[in-house]
Protein backbone atom coordinates (compact mmCIF):
# COMPACT_ATOMS: atom_id res chain seq x y z
CA UNK A 1 0.00 0.00 0.00
CA UNK A 2 2.88 2.21 0.59
CA UNK A 3 4.39 1.54 -2.82
CA UNK A 4 0.79 1.93 -4.58
CA UNK A 5 0.76 5.58 -2.63
CA UNK A 6 4.04 6.77 -3.73
CA UNK A 7 3.22 6.05 -7.08
CA UNK A 8 0.26 8.09 -6.90
CA UNK A 9 1.87 10.54 -5.50
CA UNK A 10 4.07 10.98 -8.51
CA UNK A 11 1.12 10.34 -10.69
CA UNK A 12 -0.52 13.38 -8.96
CA UNK A 13 2.69 15.70 -8.77
CA UNK A 14 2.58 15.49 -13.20
CA UNK A 15 -0.51 15.73 -13.48
CA UNK A 16 -2.60 18.10 -16.24
CA UNK A 17 1.09 19.08 -17.46
CA UNK A 18 0.21 19.11 -21.17
CA UNK A 19 2.75 17.93 -24.09
CA UNK A 20 3.83 20.17 -26.60
CA UNK A 21 3.09 23.76 -27.45
CA UNK A 22 2.13 25.30 -30.18
CA UNK A 23 4.37 24.81 -33.65
CA UNK A 24 6.05 21.37 -31.45
CA UNK A 25 5.36 18.47 -32.29
CA UNK A 26 3.93 15.38 -30.67
CA UNK A 27 4.56 11.82 -31.29
CA UNK A 28 2.02 9.23 -30.64
CA UNK A 29 2.02 5.65 -31.01
CA UNK A 30 -0.21 2.34 -29.16
CA UNK A 31 2.18 -0.31 -28.04
CA UNK A 32 1.08 -4.03 -26.66
CA UNK A 33 2.03 -4.57 -23.24
CA UNK A 34 1.90 -8.35 -21.83
CA UNK A 35 2.27 -9.82 -18.65
CA UNK A 36 -0.80 -7.44 -17.27
CA UNK A 37 -3.30 -9.74 -15.91
CA UNK A 38 -7.12 -9.50 -16.70
CA UNK A 39 -9.68 -10.98 -14.15
CA UNK A 40 -12.18 -11.23 -16.97
CA UNK A 41 -12.26 -14.82 -18.65
CA UNK A 42 -11.44 -15.04 -22.37
CA UNK A 43 -9.29 -11.74 -22.48
CA UNK A 44 -5.60 -11.56 -22.79
CA UNK A 45 -3.03 -11.18 -20.24
CA UNK A 46 -2.25 -7.71 -21.34
CA UNK A 47 -3.47 -4.35 -22.53
CA UNK A 48 -3.03 -1.33 -25.36
CA UNK A 49 -1.41 1.88 -23.93
CA UNK A 50 -1.30 4.78 -25.91
CA UNK A 51 2.37 6.60 -25.59
CA UNK A 52 3.21 10.52 -26.15
CA UNK A 53 6.03 11.81 -26.63
CA UNK A 54 7.21 15.52 -26.82
CA UNK A 55 11.14 16.67 -27.25
CA UNK A 56 11.56 16.13 -23.57
CA UNK A 57 8.68 14.10 -21.93
CA UNK A 58 6.58 11.07 -22.21
CA UNK A 59 3.11 10.70 -20.82
CA UNK A 60 1.06 7.51 -21.03
CA UNK A 61 -2.80 6.00 -20.77
CA UNK A 62 -3.46 2.37 -20.50
CA UNK A 63 -6.33 1.76 -22.82
CA UNK A 64 -8.50 -1.46 -22.64
CA UNK A 65 -10.00 -1.36 -26.23
CA UNK A 66 -8.74 1.85 -28.23
CA UNK A 67 -11.22 3.12 -30.21
CA UNK A 68 -11.21 6.88 -32.01
CA UNK A 69 -13.27 8.09 -30.00
CA UNK A 70 -11.50 7.30 -26.59
CA UNK A 71 -8.34 7.95 -28.08
CA UNK A 72 -9.23 11.53 -29.32
CA UNK A 73 -10.31 11.76 -25.40
CA UNK A 74 -6.67 10.86 -24.03
CA UNK A 75 -4.82 13.10 -26.54
CA UNK A 76 -7.25 16.02 -25.47
CA UNK A 77 -6.31 15.40 -22.22
CA UNK A 78 -2.83 15.06 -22.46
CA UNK A 79 -1.56 17.13 -25.26
CA UNK A 80 -1.36 21.30 -25.98
CA UNK A 81 -4.00 21.27 -28.62
CA UNK A 82 -1.48 23.66 -30.84
CA UNK A 83 0.92 21.02 -31.23
CA UNK A 84 1.22 18.92 -34.35
CA UNK A 85 0.60 15.71 -33.41
CA UNK A 86 2.08 12.61 -36.12
CA UNK A 87 2.90 9.24 -35.56
CA UNK A 88 5.41 7.06 -37.40
CA UNK A 89 3.34 3.46 -36.52
CA UNK A 90 1.34 2.26 -39.03
CA UNK A 91 -1.38 0.19 -36.84
CA UNK A 92 -1.64 3.87 -34.81
CA UNK A 93 -2.15 5.68 -37.30
CA UNK A 94 -5.16 3.15 -38.11
CA UNK A 95 -6.27 3.39 -35.25
CA UNK A 96 -6.42 7.65 -34.97
CA UNK A 97 -8.29 7.58 -38.39
CA UNK A 98 -11.08 5.22 -37.48
CA UNK A 99 -9.82 2.44 -39.82
CA UNK A 100 -9.99 5.14 -42.61
CA UNK A 101 -13.52 5.56 -41.66
CA UNK A 102 -12.78 8.72 -40.21
CA UNK A 103 -10.82 11.83 -40.10
CA UNK A 104 -7.56 11.31 -38.42
CA UNK A 105 -6.31 12.79 -35.30
CA UNK A 106 -2.65 12.40 -36.60
CA UNK A 107 -0.40 12.40 -39.51
CA UNK A 108 1.10 9.68 -40.83
CA UNK A 109 5.01 9.86 -40.83
CA UNK A 110 7.05 6.46 -41.37
CA UNK A 111 9.92 7.69 -41.48
CA UNK A 112 9.88 10.65 -38.50
CA UNK A 113 12.55 9.37 -36.82
CA UNK A 114 14.85 7.99 -39.50
CA UNK A 115 17.25 11.12 -39.74
CA UNK A 116 16.94 11.96 -35.99
CA UNK A 117 18.97 10.97 -33.39
CA UNK A 118 18.21 7.67 -31.25
CA UNK A 119 17.93 9.74 -28.19
CA UNK A 120 14.92 11.74 -29.88
CA UNK A 121 12.91 8.40 -29.77
CA UNK A 122 11.65 9.00 -26.39
CA UNK A 123 8.39 6.40 -26.79
CA UNK A 124 11.17 3.46 -28.01
CA UNK A 125 13.57 4.33 -24.86
CA UNK A 126 10.79 4.25 -22.50
CA UNK A 127 9.45 0.92 -23.16
CA UNK A 128 12.69 -0.23 -22.71
CA UNK A 129 13.56 1.25 -19.60
CA UNK A 130 9.88 0.14 -18.70
CA UNK A 131 9.59 -3.85 -20.20
CA UNK A 132 13.25 -4.59 -18.15
CA UNK A 133 10.97 -4.70 -14.59
CA UNK A 134 7.68 -6.01 -16.38
CA UNK A 135 9.48 -9.02 -17.74
CA UNK A 136 11.08 -9.65 -14.31
CA UNK A 137 10.39 -7.58 -11.07
CA UNK A 138 6.27 -6.73 -11.99
CA UNK A 139 5.14 -9.49 -14.04
CA UNK A 140 1.85 -10.23 -13.02
CA UNK A 141 0.90 -6.25 -12.66
CA UNK A 142 -3.35 -6.39 -12.41
CA UNK A 143 -4.91 -4.09 -15.28
CA UNK A 144 -6.70 -2.41 -12.39
CA UNK A 145 -3.13 -0.85 -11.44
CA UNK A 146 -0.97 -0.87 -14.35
CA UNK A 147 -1.43 2.85 -14.65
CA UNK A 148 0.62 3.27 -11.86
CA UNK A 149 3.46 1.71 -12.30
CA UNK A 150 3.65 3.12 -15.62
CA UNK A 151 3.46 6.60 -13.74
CA UNK A 152 5.90 5.53 -11.56
CA UNK A 153 8.69 4.82 -14.43
CA UNK A 154 7.43 8.43 -16.53
CA UNK A 155 8.25 9.96 -13.02
CA UNK A 156 11.95 8.51 -13.50
CA UNK A 157 12.48 8.56 -17.02
CA UNK A 158 11.29 12.13 -17.34
CA UNK A 159 13.94 13.18 -15.17
CA UNK A 160 16.65 11.28 -16.70
CA UNK A 161 18.71 13.96 -17.47
CA UNK A 162 18.95 15.08 -14.05
CA UNK A 163 18.47 12.43 -11.72
CA UNK A 164 19.64 13.86 -8.50
CA UNK A 165 16.38 16.25 -9.03
CA UNK A 166 13.90 12.96 -8.59
CA UNK A 167 13.38 12.72 -4.79
CA UNK A 168 13.60 17.09 -4.64
CA UNK A 169 10.98 16.60 -7.15
CA UNK A 170 8.96 14.03 -5.16
CA UNK A 171 8.77 16.13 -2.27
CA UNK A 172 8.06 19.53 -3.49
CA UNK A 173 4.65 19.19 -3.68
CA UNK A 174 1.62 17.55 -1.73
CA UNK A 175 -1.60 17.09 -4.01
CA UNK A 176 -4.99 16.46 -2.71
CA UNK A 177 -5.86 13.07 -2.59
CA UNK A 178 -9.37 13.32 -1.88
CA UNK A 179 -11.47 10.91 -3.80
CA UNK A 180 -12.58 13.13 -6.30
CA UNK A 181 -8.99 14.34 -7.59
CA UNK A 182 -7.58 10.57 -7.50
CA UNK A 183 -10.67 9.52 -9.51
CA UNK A 184 -9.70 12.16 -12.01
CA UNK A 185 -6.49 11.61 -11.90
CA UNK A 186 -7.07 7.46 -12.91
CA UNK A 187 -9.66 8.71 -15.06
CA UNK A 188 -6.98 10.46 -17.35
CA UNK A 189 -4.50 7.92 -17.62
CA UNK A 190 -6.84 4.38 -17.39
CA UNK A 191 -9.78 4.02 -20.28
CA UNK A 192 -11.25 1.31 -19.19
CA UNK A 193 -14.16 1.52 -21.65
CA UNK A 194 -17.30 0.08 -21.79
CA UNK A 195 -18.14 -3.81 -21.29
CA UNK A 196 -18.36 -6.39 -23.61
CA UNK A 197 -22.19 -6.94 -22.63
CA UNK A 198 -23.36 -3.06 -22.18
CA UNK A 199 -21.59 -2.57 -25.85
CA UNK A 200 -23.98 -5.73 -27.42
CA UNK A 201 -27.02 -4.06 -25.88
Amino acid sequence: RVAQRIRTHMAALDHNQPLGAADETVVARIAKVRRITNPHRNTPNSASVLLLCDRSRVTSTIMVRPSQKLLRTAIGLKVDVRSHLVTDCHWTFRALSDYSSGRPIAEHVPDYFFDRSPSENLIHGFMQYLNLSFSDQFRGVSLENAWLYFKEYEFRYNRRLRSADTFKDLVSGFPSFDDQNLELIKAANFFQGASRRRRKD
